[in-house]
């Protein structure tokens, strides 16, 4: 996905109305991504927040006349993810052929307080643990979303790109909506509405949220967010009772940053304005980012490090990069099954030490950008 990146110059003011995302496709992108799978809401807060890996367009000439696929193993700590060619835009998970040139510079996950630090690898990699490419399929997902508002639509546009044909929305709200214009663009997605109390445990209980694979929980006239978190500690209440697991996703308003997701466990997260303000401040310095939460061109996704990698083989992460590369994905992190009800992280490392040994075991994940569906350049204007 091709993404404007301004080269501004020192002192600069970022243009946050030249962003190709705005608020509200920014949360409808977080709301409907980290719902859809394990491990992925610590993975976004940590790009999201200040205190996490930090995206920035670097100059590397040493790389000059190499290959982007070489280049992902150019730093033992930093993550490259794509290119800022010398015109002016870049590209996030580019052709893995693409030769740098001298005017190109790396876009890359740099640990916080920390450089990119070239060089170090040898070039060898645990060929027996890299699985072969599989033909593989995604099944069908349920969404359950309890309320509507004015983000709703994006939430909707966000899955709707995203998912399995054949997959499920039911919607349940305390007033009627008009959603004949939502529904009528959707093409992958089965979206249903209803009238109901999303707050009260027993109405809640009634609608079996732990049969879906996510839930989605919108802010309805509701200021203070109270009645927001009564139905998010309910549907916790709900899912610790049931023995099965489900991503939970709140948006609540106010401006203070949420608690940590993996304070709760690696599945839920909460949007609010305050961390919205803070990404939207991020982005208007890092444009790159935004291709990961707009609902087209590059992908964010935890998907099975077996996969990937065969389990039990002890390996570094350079060879999870190239097992991803085979693919033409690009491995930023990984998530430990096995330590995920645990704080702070969930088991989720974002952009880690290439050269340390990992062993990965069946409940494990990896985290990977990955193609689109509709990837789309966008212009600089």
């Amino acid at each position: 996905m091709w993404i404007p990146v301004p080269r501004r110059r020192p002192g600069q003011a970022p243009d946050v109305a030249r962003l190709p995302v705005g608020a509200d496709e920014l949360a409808g992108g977080l709301i409907a991504q980290t719902c859809r799978e394990p491990g992925l809401p610590v993975a976004c807060h940590d790009l999201a927040e200040t205190g996490g890996a930090r995206l920035r367009v670097r100059d590397e000439p040493s790389l000059e006349g190499r290959t982007f696929a070489e280049a992902l193993h150019a730093s033992p700590t930093a993550s490259v993810i794509g290119l800022a060619p010398g015109d002016g835009d870049a590209v996030l998970r580019p052709r893995m052929n693409t030769v740098l040139g001298r005017d190109d510079a790396l876009v890359a996950l740099l640990p916080d307080g920390g450089g990119f630090g070239p060089g170090g690898w040898t070039g060898e990699i645990v060929e027996e643990a890299v699985q072969p490419l599989p033909a593989g399929s995604r099944r069908p997902s349920r969404t359950l979303m309890l309320g509507w508002n004015l983000r709703a639509p994006a939430v909707v546009r966000w899955l709707d790109a995203h998912v399995v044909p054949g997959s499920r929305l039911d919607v349940v709200a305390g007033a009627e909506s008009d959603l004949s214009l939502v529904t009528a663009g959707l093409e992958r997605l089965d979206m249903r509405f209803s009238l109901g109390d999303t707050r009260g445990l027993t109405s809640l209980e009634s609608m079996e949220p732990a049969t879906y694979d996510g839930v989605i929980v919108l802010c309805h006239g509701d200021r203070d967010g109270e009645g927001t978190r009564a139905t998010l500690r309910r549907l916790r209440r709900i899912r610790a009772e049931s023995g099965r697991t489900f991503a939970i996703v709140g948006e609540v308003p106010g401006e203070a940053v949420p608690e940590r997701p993996g304070e709760r466990g690696a599945d839920d997260f909460l949007v609010s304005d305050g961390l919205l303000g803070g990404l939207l401040g991020r982005l208007a310095a890092n444009p790159n980012l935004a291709g990961l939460f707009a609902p087209s061109g590059t992908e964010l996704h935890v998907r099975k490090a077996t996969g990937y990698v065969r389990p039990g083989i002890e390996i570094d992460f350079h060879t999870v990069i190239e097992a991803a590369r085979r693919r033409g994905d690009v491995a930023i992190g990984y998530r430990v099954g096995a330590r995920e009800p645990l704080a702070p992280n969930a088991g989720v490392v974002v952009n880690p030490d290439k050269s340390q040994p990992l062993t990965f075991a069946a409940g494990d994940g990896l985290i990977v950008l990955t193609g689109g569906r509709r990837a789309r350049r966008l212009r600089k204007g």
